[in-house]
């Protein structure tokens, strides 16, 4: 199936206020950062790809590898554009998925604050982007 890129903003909005749950899938009762991205390609059938069993402290490129580069098509940082995932890092690995909603901004289940949330992408947020990805079957 496609989508587009308001689709896509559209649908990880929807999930702004569902708890963090660690491996979380269901939007409403909890999901993670993974969560959020699995459930956007779910609802559109975009990918079937998912990434299991992790633990919350990034293990040897498991989200990006499983999930990402499994699933998307990986652009240049400076291609940014609205509806894209980016893969951050808070430590020394890319352990946090968020999708850019345009206009500075983006949705992403947080656990420092205990929910999905949507703010600004300021600077301390855009310095954690190690790689930007556009969702499969993406109508331009």
């Amino acid at each position: 199936m496609t989508a587009t890129r308001a689709q896509i903003v559209t649908e990880a909005r929807s999930y702004i206020g569902t708890p963090y749950h660690h491996q979380g899938r269901l939007k409403g009762i909890g999901v993670d950062c993974a969560g959020v991205v699995v459930g956007i390609n779910k609802i559109f059938g975009l990918t079937s790809h998912d990434v299991k069993g992790y633990s919350q402290q990034p293990h040897h490129g498991l989200l990006q590898q499983s999930l990402c580069d499994a699933g998307f098509t990986k652009m240049r940082l400076d291609q940014l554009e609205t509806g894209d995932c980016m893969l951050m890092r808070f430590g020394s690995e890319p352990q946090h998925l968020a999708v850019y909603t345009g206009e500075g901004t983006m949705v992403h289940s947080y656990s420092k604050v205990g929910k999905v949330v949507e703010h600004n992408l300021n600077d301390v947020w855009k310095q954690r982007i190690t790689a930007v990805y556009q969702f499969p079957g993406l109508i331009e």
